[in-house]
């Protein structure tokens, strides 16, 4: 079997493999083989599904440390809640059912958790009680860059109907919305185009208004933050999802507030200068829930791997289209990056959105990819918080000069490299942010990039994010690496 492996893979990495790719983009063949794997390998895929009902079994009990900002009586309150998962397709951990709690509680609220801790799982159970409660509308307002994953993360986990609010079709889709209820999941710049009174809003009784990164909508005198502030103020519930460390920006903090609830931002307003940083946090208790993963997650393996789904806003479609017709396997690789005219592709917005998110929790990030002006393109877009790019075209001693450089910075930084260069050879301990643009076709290029990273010297946990565009040839490579390294490793 291993030799079998070896000889797949063998066929993979070579010019057959061009050509069956190609071909495979050419007619949309599914390249997805759903398949039960070895037990470990069914672990490895869904491990936080069986922590989660390790936690139920064995009757662990939570982590106190996490909830530590909470009185007595509020704490008592949260986890006296009943929480009705009978329409979610998962197992809650602990620290997202209390989440999920948290905001049936106390209404209108900020869930702050780290990346990768689930605040977008806490928030669909949140509707789903509600939704087996009476309630029937809730509305999800999200980046454009992360609408695919919403619609993805949404049908997997729950029941809960779902009307993408989105693209050419939005009105036809608002309308099927107004007429049926559901989840209504659209982005901040579609919400602002709804043909929509102030009293039709109320007549629609949404239940639960959802905003992802809400740290988006900090300044009350944009245009994208006043249309949400239309919806905010008709729904009796508000849940915002940041990963941002918003106590450590007052100012922020208290904007997202004042939003959800006016008498709290004010009293924030007026105590903030005086209240140091633990009073602060036990004033905004009553609505904001922050988590870190060293808090909540003991078992965390050290290597989280996370898939980013993107859309296809702002990516020149006919670039794609012209390449697959061509056959030209490396320009569909290229395409997701390749800018319809005054946009910004789905996956740089997304790659922008997780270095900031980084850098803001103090973490240093390293960007890969094949592709020399996929790296002139991100060095761009990053500006001053971009060191490198490293290139075959850089020399040895000037690559470990730009590694010393970023190793060495005080202040979080993003180094950008091809990876055929920068993947090997370098040890790069600083980084615990890993951000592949698109699939290698070789899995050991992957793997040895990211074990610049995640290796011996390495203190913090090392997450992986792989951006990828949804029916592109990104899914095709995906699914095809994914089942040739399961090979190899068995």
């Amino acid at each position: 079997r291993a030799l079998s492996a070896l000889q797949e893979i063998s066929y993979l990495v070579g010019e057959p493999t061009t050509i069956a790719l190609v071909e495979a983009a050419r007619y949309g063949l599914d390249a997805l083989e759903k398949r039960s794997g070895q037990p470990v390998e069914e672990f490895k895929k869904r491990s936080s599904d069986y922590y989660a009902i390790l936690e139920e079994v064995t009757n662990v009990r939570p982590n106190t440390a996490a909830n530590r900002h909470f009185n007595q009586e509020l704490l008592d309150k949260i986890q006296a809640q009943e929480l009705d998962t009978s329409t979610i397709k998962a197992t809650l951990r602990q620290y997202q059912s209390f989440g999920g709690k948290f905001a049936l509680t106390q209404g209108r609220v900020i869930i702050g958790d780290e990346m990768g801790l689930g605040k977008t799982l806490q928030a669909i159970s949140a509707i789903a009680h509600r939704s087996m409660s009476g309630a029937s509308r809730f509305l999800v307002v999200c980046p454009a860059s992360v609408i695919t994953n919403w619609m993805r993360e949404v049908d997997a986990r729950s029941e809960l109907p779902i009307v993408k609010i989105h693209g050419e079709d939005h009105k036809v889709a608002l309308q099927k919305w107004i007429e049926t209820s559901g989840i209504g999941i659209t982005t901040f710049d579609t919400l602002k185009s709804f043909e929509i009174s102030e009293q039709e809003i109320s007549a629609l009784a949404v239940d639960t208004v959802i905003v992802d990164e809400a740290h988006y909508i900090k300044n009350i005198s944009t245009g994208r933050t006043r249309t949400i502030a239309k919806w905010l103020e008709r729904a009796p519930n508000v849940i915002f999802l940041t990963g941002t460390p918003l106590e450590n920006r007052v100012d922020e903090f208290i904007a997202l507030a004042k939003l959800l609830d006016s008498k709290m931002g004010n009293e924030l307003s007026r105590v903030a200068l005086a209240a140091g940083p633990e009073s602060f946090r036990r004033t905004v208790a009553p609505i904001y829930l922050r988590r870190n993963t060293e808090e909540v997650l003991k078992e965390l393996p050290e290597l989280i791997e996370v898939v980013e789904y993107c859309t296809w806003e702002g990516v020149d479609k006919q670039k794609y289209i012209d390449a697959v017709a061509a056959g030209n396997f490396m320009a569909m690789r290229r395409a997701a990056f390749a800018a319809a005219p005054e946009m910004l592709p789905s996956k740089l917005e997304r790659l922008l959105e997780l270095v900031d998110e980084s850098i803001e929790t103090g973490q240093k990030v390293i960007v890969f990819s094949y592709f020399r002006s996929v790296i002139e393109q991100v060095m761009a877009a990053l500006g001053e918080r971009a060191i490198g790019p490293i290139t075959g075209s850089v020399s040895s001693s000037q690559r470990q000069s730009i590694v010393d450089q970023f190793q060495e910075s005080p202040t979080p930084l993003a180094l950008v490299g091809q990876i055929q260069a920068a993947g090997t050879g370098l040890n790069i301990q600083a980084a615990s942010v890993v951000i592949l643009c698109e699939p290698q076709i070789k899995p050991s290029l992957e793997v040895q990039a990211i074990a610049r990273a995640h290796r011996m010297g390495q203190v913090r946990k090392v997450q992986i994010h792989r951006l990828i565009l949804p029916e592109s040839v990104d899914e095709q490579m995906l699914a095809m690496l994914a089942r040739k390294q399961s090979e190899f490793d068995d």
